[in-house]
């Protein structure tokens, strides 16, 4: 049993309601968040434009929140340094009907994402002192081994508003920030609402791992494959309202690294909706079965005649993506 509960949050993540220009120190958003976002906290707020954006998101401190809206504008956050760059929510009309009896006739929003980063209860790896000089602190990669988080086989986990941080191994497998280890089907337990940012090995894995809920989560400056569903054999699993931003190649672990998506999905057979991607180097959503299974699992005598291209789509609907380096979605 492995229980984490933090402070709870409402709102993890929003969006702008108004664009935010160049050397601003206030940004309006869609949704009040003065019960749950503080002078002092650190929030992200997504990179928008074309694929050469993509790491041109901007990490600032809260320095003032407004408790009521302004008019036409939205509720207002003030922050401690100026905007450096353009973040752009542009509302239009659709095309409507053309004709031929499809088209869409609502209103289509652009509007970049602004997570909140900081949790009251918080995961960190060591980091080394800068004023460090001795061989071990100036050897190449000595600031990529952080904290990991372990579940194997547990009876339940429940994971919420926590911050993790400086966590995950580079080159080394099964070091991740948080890893559920082969525990099979886990339908009372949850990852909710964390801010997991500036990871150097992924985010969060999920390896043989069935009936996990991953909702309200938001993710930061994570190398390689950030949400991952290991083996292909993980099904019914439901990754709901999920923020990511700017996950970035490694050449730590698999080629498919080198190239990351934020949410990796080599089993359609899982529930995924309402999540966000914005500003990575790759690929938001890739969908990627394999023959078989792979991993441990595909050495498993229960999964030896399991067919992953022949198992049936769960759920996709309402997941979105931009200013990608490559593709939002990829099948």
């Amino acid at each position: 049993t492995f229980e984490v509960h933090g402070c709870p949050k409402t709102t993890t993540w929003t969006d702008l309601s108004v664009t935010a220009e160049v050397d601003d120190l206030e940004i309006y958003l869609t949704h009040p968040v003065h019960d749950d976002w503080h002078v002092g906290d650190e929030i992200i707020i997504a990179a928008t434009g074309d694929l050469t954006n993509y790491h041109r998101s901007e990490k600032r401190i809260i320095s003032a929140v407004d408790a009521t809206e302004v008019a036409e504008k939205g509720w207002r956050v003030e922050i401690s340094e100026p905007l450096r760059h353009r973040h752009i929510s542009v509302c239009s009309n659709g095309p409507g009907n053309n004709g031929v009896g499809w088209g869409w006739a609502g209103e289509i929003c652009t509007r970049a994402e602004v997570g909140l980063l900081t949790r009251n209860v918080k995961m960190m790896g060591d980091k080394p002192d800068p004023a460090d000089q001795s061989r071990l602190a100036q050897e190449s990669g000595s600031d990529q081994f952080g904290s990991v988080l372990f579940l194997h086989k547990p009876t339940h986990a429940k994971i919420q508003f926590m911050e993790i941080t400086h966590a995950g191994q580079a080159f080394n497998l099964a070091r991740y920030p948080i890893h559920f280890h082969t525990p099979g089907s886990l339908p009372t337990s949850y990852v909710r609402g964390c801010g997991i940012h500036n990871t150097f090995n992924r985010a969060l894995t999920m390896h043989g791992v069935h009936d996990l809920l991953v909702e309200y989560n938001v993710i930061y400056n994570v190398m390689g494959l950030a949400f991952f569903l290991e083996d292909a054999i993980e099904e019914r699993n439901i990754l709901r309202y999920n923020l990511g931003i700017m996950n970035k190649k490694s050449a730590a672990l698999l080629n498919t690294d080198a190239t990351p998506a934020v949410f990796w999905i080599p089993n359609p057979n899982n529930i995924f909706y309402g999540n966000r991607v914005a500003a990575s180097s790759h690929f938001g959503y890739w969908f990627n079965p394999p023959d078989k299974p792979t991993g441990p699992s595909g050495k498993n005598p229960d999964y030896q005649n399991f067919c992953v291209k022949n198992r049936p789509l769960g759920e996709f609907y309402n997941n979105t993506a931009h200013s990608m380096g490559r593709y939002g979605l990829w099948i």
